[in-house]
Parts: structure tokens; sequence; C-alpha cells
């Protein structure tokens, strides 16, 4: 396989259990269906690959647009990574694999990173009404089910009025 920025040859790489190609020109990595998930899954991993794929030239900011699948040779497709972060990686719309540039790892595990902070007083403050709200519309559901079961008690069947 080659890489879709350089050409150069990719290098097949092993990170606890994960089995991925790393461009040693570049710095890219291509990363197949789920591997990403896992590396982000387990952040010391995630560091590794990220700092054994240092390129050996000088990056060029200007890479190939028309950028291809080095398992398929499908074209790429950019996107963000969790939909509103500045990071993006390019999936191969075929065989669903993940193209990742030199230091875009570093990037996504900044932002795990920045996730797991404390949360500030206004996060607090909405979970807090957030929890209120539950309890509210729990009660509410509680309550209303009390009311129609009394409404059925008060019903009386026809036949119960030769009795009273």
């Amino acid at each position: 396989m080659n890489c879709p920025d350089c050409g150069s040859a990719l290098v097949a790489e092993s990170y606890a259990d994960i089995q991925l190609e790393g461009c040693r020109s570049c710095g890219g990595v291509w990363l197949d269906p789920g591997e990403l998930k896992q590396l982000v899954q387990n952040p010391p991993t995630l560091e590794a690959v990220e700092a054994e794929n240092v390129p050996t030239v000088e990056q060029v900011e200007s890479a190939s647009p028309d950028r291809r699948c080095p398992k398929c040779e499908s074209g790429l497709e950019s996107y963000h990574y969790a939909y509103d972060t500045p990071v993006v990686l390019d999936s191969c719309v075929s065989c669903s694999g993940i193209w990742v540039q030199d230091g875009e790892l570093a990037k996504i595990e900044q932002i795990l990173e920045k996730e797991k902070g404390p949360i500030t007083d206004r996060e607090k403050a909405a979970l807090s009404v957030a929890a209120y709200t539950i309890e509210h519309e729990n009660e509410m559901a509680r309550q209303r089910g009390l009311a129609g079961f009394f409404k059925l008690l008060r019903r009386r069947p026809p036949h119960w009025r030769l009795y009273v």
C-alpha cells in the first residue's frame, strides 16, 4: 500500500494488538475500520502511535486534494472528527478505512484530555437543571397514573346502582 499524501510505501506496525500502517516519509497513519476507536480507548497506545510516526521530511501543507485509499484506490472524503473539532480526517467510502495525517492523533488526544477535565460551574448548573427536570417529569408521570387510577375507581358500572 502507498501513502495517499506522498506516495511512499506504508509500513505495517503493531501497537497493543492493533495492526496499522504508517508512512515513514510524511508521518501519516492508515487505520482500518474500528482501529481509531481502539486507539481512542487506549490513550497510551494513541501516544505511542503518534510518537513513532514522525515525518522524515518537512511537511508541505498542500497535500493532494484527491487522495486515494491505499487499500482499494477509492476516493477519500474529508470529515471533522467528533463533528465540531478542527481535526480533519479522511475516510474511504468503500472500505471505511481512515487516513490520519501527521499530528492529527495528538490533536485527538488533546481533545479527549480536555473533555475529561473538571466541569465548569455552568456545566454543573446545567446538570442540576437536567436532573430536576427529569425528577419533575417522573413525578408528573406518577401523578397522571394516580389520577387515572382514581378516575377509574370513581366510575361505577351500571349494575352497581341496584345495590346502592
